[in-house]
C-alpha cells in the first residue's frame, strides 16, 4: 500500500473523531449503497475509514466517498480511485486532493475548531476543578500544620488512653513481691517462670565478670566484639537445643528483626500466625517477602495457604503464645512444612527452660529435636538474662552471622550477661524439680480457677489468660485486686486488639500455695464487678 500521505491524510494532524456514517457511492453500475461505519483518521488533509463492509472492486475503480459528520448538517464529499496494494493484500484509496481542499476545507476546519474548543473547555474545566481540590487540600492541610513534637506535649492522646482504661502503672518489682505507693503486694506479671532471676549463684558470676572484664563490651561482634565467652555460650546452648550451631543477639527482638529480613526476599512467601508475637510482625514488615497470615493454630488455614501459594514458604509461629497462652500445634507445622517444602521458624521465648524434659522448649515438647529449621528466642524470661539467639544448621546460622543488620550493627551480647546465661543453663538443664513446682503451680490454679467460671481459654502453661473482652472492666479488676495488694497484667488496646482484653496471670515456681489461694480469694470477689 502506498504511505499514507498519498492519502491526503497527515497523520501528525489527524485526530480520531467519530462520524455518524459514510455513503459510499461506487461510480460503477453494478454496486450503489449504504456503508455505516466509523471513520479511522480525519484531518484537514483527508481522512481514512474503518468500514463494516466487504467491498470488492478493481484497483483504479473511480470512487466517491460523502462523510457525515457528528452533529454536522453538512456532508463531506471526496473524489478519488481504489488502489491495491501487493505487500499487504489491501484496498486503498486515493483521494484527489484538490477536491479535498476546493470542497470541504472550509467545513472541515469549521468542525474540527468547534472539536478542539470543546477540547479545550473541558480541559480547562479539568484543570480548574483539580486546581480547587488542590487548594482546597491545602488549606486543609495548614490548619493541621503542628511542628512534629505538639503531639507528645498535647493531652489528647493521654485523655484518650485514659477513657479507655488503657493507662499503665509502674512497679518496683522484687521477687514475687512488688512495691506500689510504700506497699509491698503479691506479683504474677513477671516471667522470671523457675525462679533463676534470683540464684544466689547466677548473681554472683555475674558480678565477678564485671570486675574481671569491666563494665561492657563497646564493640559489634565482627569488629573485635566476640570474646571467648561467647563462642563458649553458642557451642554449649546449640548442645543443649541440639542444633548445629547459634548465633547470639543482644536482644530477644533483634533476633527476629535481623534474621527474617534476611532470609525471607522479594518474591518469597511467609505464613505467619495471626497472634504471632510483635517482634515477628515487625520483622515480616522488614522483609520484602508476601506475608500471609493463617487463622491462630488452624492447621486447615494453613494448608489451604500453603497449597495455594507459589515460590519459596517460611512459616512463622510462636512456640508457645505470650498471650494466649497455649502452645502451636509444632508436630502438625512440620509435617505441612514437609509436604508443602517450607521452612519453618518458631519464636519459643516463653517455652524455653519451661517445656521438654530439660527445658528445651516447644521442640523439645514434641520430640523435633534437631528437625525445626530455626528456632528462636531470648533469654530475658525463664533465664531472667537480657539476650537473644537463634539455633538451628551451622549454614544458616553462619549465613545470619554476615547479613543481619542487628547483629553486624550492635554491639555484642554483654559478657557479664554471658557468664550468667551459662550459669543460668546449668540450672535450667538440672532444673526438673523447678519445672514440677511450676506444673504444680499450674494445675493447682487452674483447677481452682475453672470452679469460678471464668474463661481461660485453650492454656495449659504458665501463662493464663481470663478474658474480659472490655477495656474498661479489665482495668476496674485489675484495680480491684492491686486494692487487694495482688498485681497482675491488665492487657489491651494496643497491646491486643481492642475486642480481646484480659487479665494474664503468670506463674512461677517460686510462687506459695497462699499467694495462689489469695489470689483465687480476691478473684472470686472481685468476679461480680
Amino acid at each position: 500500500m502506498q504511505d499514507s500521505k498519498d492519502f491526503g491524510i497527515n497523520r501528525r494532524a489527524s485526530r480520531r473523531y467519530i462520524t455518524d456514517s459514510i455513503d459510499l457511492s461506487i461510480l460503477f453500475p453494478a454496486i450503489k449503497e449504504s456503508i455505516y461505519g466509523k471513520s479511522k483518521d480525519i484531518s484537514l488533509y483527508g481522512f481514512s475509514g474503518i468500514f463494516n463492509h466487504y467491498i470488492s472492486v478493481e484497483p483504479l475503480t473511480p470512487i466517491n466517498i460523502s462523510i457525515k459528520l457528528a452533529n454536522i448538517e453538512k456532508k463531506l464529499d471526496y473524489n478519488g480511485h481504489t488502489i491495491w496494494d501487493d505487500d499487504t493484500q489491501m484496498y486503498g484509496v486515493l483521494f484527489d486532493q484538490s477536491e479535498c481542499h476546493a470542497k470541504n476545507y472550509i467545513l472541515l476546519k469549521s468542525y474540527l475548531d468547534n472539536l478542539n474548543k470543546t477540547d479545550e473547555r473541558r480541559e480547562k474545566e479539568r484543570r480548574h476543578c483539580f486546581l480547587k481540590e488542590a487548594k482546597t487540600e491545602r488549606i486543609k492541610d495548614r490548619r493541621n500544620e503542628k511542628p512534629l513534637l505538639t503531639k507528645c506535649f498535647t493531652n489528647n492522646w493521654k485523655e484518650f488512653l485514659k477513657k479507655q482504661g488503657n493507662w499503665f502503672k509502674e512497679f518496683h518489682i522484687i521477687s514475687n513481691y512488688s512495691h506500689l505507693e510504700g506497699k509491698e503486694v503479691s506479683s504474677f506479671t513477671y516471667c522470671n517462670y523457675l525462679g533463676i532471676g534470683h540464684d544466689s549463684r547466677v548473681k554472683q558470676a555475674m558480678a565477678d565478670a564485671i570486675l574481671k572484664y569491666g563494665t561492657g563490651i563497646s564493640a559489634a561482634p565482627m569488629l573485635a566484639g566476640t570474646m571467648d565467652l561467647h563462642k563458649q555460650l553458642e557451642s554449649k546452648f546449640s548442645d543443649f537445643m541440639k542444633t548445629e550451631a547459634c548465633i547470639l543477639f543482644p536482644l530477644g527482638y533483634s533476633a527476629s528483626l535481623g534474621a527474617i529480613p534476611s532470609l525471607a526476599k522479594e518474591g518469597d512467601i511467609i505464613l505467619s500466625d495471626e497472634k504471632s508475637h510483635a517482634s515477628l510482625i515487625d520483622a515480616c514488615g522488614l522483609s520484602k517477602a508476601k506475608t500471609i497470615i493463617y487463622k491462630h493454630n488452624n492447621m486447615d488455614d494453613l494448608k489451604y495457604k500453603l497449597k495455594t501459594t507459589q515460590g519459596n514458604k517460611l512459616i512463622i509461629t510462636d512456640g508457645l503464645f505470650s498471650m494466649n497462652g497455649d502452645i502451636a500445634k509444632l508436630d502438625d507445622i512440620y509435617d505441612l512444612a514437609q509436604k508443602y517444602k517450607a521452612v519453618v521458624y518458631v519464636d519459643d521465648a516463653h517455652a524455653i527452660g519451661v517445656l521438654g524434659k530439660h527445658g528445651g522448649g516447644t521442640v523439645e515438647h514434641f520430640g523435633l529435636e534437631g528437625k525445626i529449621d530455626l528456632v528462636m528466642g531470648t533469654f530475658a524470661k525463664a533465664f531472667c538474662i537480657q539476650g537473644g539467639f537463634i539455633t538451628g544448621r551451622h549454614d544458616i546460622i553462619e549465613y545470619l552471622k554476615y547479613t543481619s543488620r542487628t547483629y553486624l550493627f550492635n554491639v555484642s551480647l554483654q559478657h557479664y550477661m554471658v557468664v550468667g546465661i551459662l550459669k543460668a543453663l546449668e540450672s535450667i538443664k538440672n532444673g526438673d524439680k523447678r519445672r514440677k513446682k511450676l506444673q504444680y503451680n499450674i494445675d493447682y490454679f487452674k483447677s481452682k480457677l475453672s470452679n469460678l467460671g471464668f474463661d481461660t481459654g485453650d492454656s495449659h502453661t504458665q501463662i493464663i489468660p481470663i478474658w474480659i473482652k472490655n477495656n474498661k472492666k479489665t482495668k476496674k479488676l485489675c484495680n480491684a485486686l492491686i486494692d487487694n495488694n495482688i498485681i497482675v497484667d491488665a492487657v489491651f488496646y494496643p497491646i491486643v486488639k481492642e475486642d480481646e482484653s484480659m487479665l494474664r496471670i503468670v506463674l512461677n515456681s517460686t510462687h506459695t500455695k497462699q499467694q495462689l489461694d489469695n489470689l483465687l480469694d480476691c478473684l472470686t470477689k472481685i468476679k461480680g464487678l
